[in-house]
């Protein structure tokens, strides 16, 4: 999404300002990301970095994403709540 934000077009400028105000976007919004992103890219492999966040995530992957790609493997890493408040604030920056 920080790459979507970063074209300046009119979409991209209304995600910025949903994300700045913390605001919800939606599922499919974020799958229909990835699926252009891994259609436009040159690359083979891919890391969706906090991706899925919760069921209602894995399901619209699935049903859009299901027979397209293959997942390998998933990486769960279980944080300290300072060492994730860290995070938040170095992505937020």
């Amino acid at each position: 999404m920080r790459a979507k934000v970063k074209e300046g077009t009119s979409e991209s400028a209304d995600l910025k300002a949903k994300m700045s105000k913390g605001e919800l976007i939606t599922s499919e919004y974020v799958v229909g990301l990835m699926e252009e992103y891994m259609k436009n890219s040159k690359k083979k492999i891919f890391l969706a970095d906090g991706f899925p966040r919760n069921q209602e995530n894995l399901d619209v992957w699935n049903k859009r994403m299901g027979g397209k790609v293959e997942v390998q493997f998933l990486l769960l890493f279980d944080l300290e709540g300072e060492t994730m408040l860290k995070r938040l604030l170095y992505r937020a920056s």
